[in-house]
């Protein structure tokens, strides 16, 4: 039989498919090509002389695992896994049935109640609750307690005192300067960090680029005496931009201000407002128009500057 030019025994073809695993590498032994053509040459050839094919195996190529042969412990019945696989079993119920009681003894410890005392079986190590003292627990976080000083809400303490009262407390402040200065004597301490350095928030470049736009100038973070002032503009008038923290800290706000107006400084704070909703956008704005209205007047100027039309 004749394929083109190259001759085709029948003897080669046996051996060419006794040692190779499929019929393109056949082909590509006997005729150093592959196409349609010589795959059905081949096909009827093993076809008309019975040729065992039962080694074959289509998609060896591209497997990256090796396949291999094993028995089932469980149910002695022969099945095939690969390298990355690894299974012992041949199905989930041989393997339920099998790993019984190593899992038990792997995956729980026996551990003793921290609270009352009773041996429990847990999983992890951290769990040294039984479930009703976890519970109990869990109620006791949830409970409301009153602060001792000003009798707002909050969770449970060790001191009984809100946060704001816990900061204003002489106790706190003394532990506080005492664990500073020890740090100071041990040279931990790294000092107190001037603001300059520190990028400006999302409202601050608001300002910035509104400043800008206008022509107006102004010093960003200027520090007078012990405080940081956001933006100080010429004539000594420091515009204060306020977010939503500034809500607790009316009394040290206040504070400033004082400070401030005695070093011979005007004080003007706007309230905080994201320009993404239009309630925020009219509160903004309201008050933009209001700082630009004092701007004016104190620079003696003829010339209006309209931001926005509320």
């Amino acid at each position: 039989m004749k394929l083109g030019k190259k001759l085709f025994i029948h003897d080669e073809v046996k051996v060419s498919i006794e040692n190779n695993k499929n019929l393109i590498d056949v082909s590509n032994d006997l005729f150093g090509y592959i196409n349609g053509k010589t795959i059905n040459v081949l096909k009827e050839h093993i076809n008309k002389y019975n040729i065992d094919i039962s080694h074959f195996d289509r998609f060896y190529r591209r497997r990256k695992w090796e396949v291999l042969k094993r028995i089932c412990p469980q149910c002695s019945k022969e099945f095939t896994t690969n390298e990355k696989d690894n299974k012992i079993t041949c199905s989930y119920q041989c393997s339920n049935i099998y790993f019984k009681d190593k899992r038990i003894a792997r995956n729980f410890k026996s551990v003793i109640c921290s609270v009352c005392g009773i041996e429990i079986k847990v999983k992890k190590q951290s769990n040294t609750y039984c479930n009703l003292c976890k519970k109990n627990k869990e109620k006791e976080n949830k409970k409301k307690y009153s602060c001792i000083n000003c009798g707002v809400n909050i969770r449970k303490t060790k001191t009984g005192l809100c946060k704001i009262c816990l900061h204003k407390s002489e106790e706190y402040r003394k532990k506080m300067s005492l664990s500073i200065r020890k740090r100071v004597e041990k040279g931990i301490h790294k000092g107190w960090k001037s603001r300059k350095g520190l990028e400006p928030s999302f409202s601050e470049k608001y300002f910035m680029n509104l400043f800008d736009s206008e022509n107006i100038e102004y010093v960003r973070e200027k520090k007078i005496g012990m405080y940081f002032a956001d933006f100080v503009i010429k004539d000594r008038f420091i515009l204060e931009v306020d977010g939503k923290q500034h809500r607790r800290r009316k009394e040290s706000d206040s504070r400033k201000d004082l400070f401030l107006t005695e070093k011979g400084y005007t004080v003007y704070r706007i309230e905080w407002y994201r320009p993404t909703s239009e309630n925020g956008k009219r509160k903004l704005y309201r008050q933009i128009k209001e700082l630009y209205n004092i701007i004016r007047y104190r620079s003696n100027t003829d010339k209006f500057i309209e931001v926005m039309n509320i």
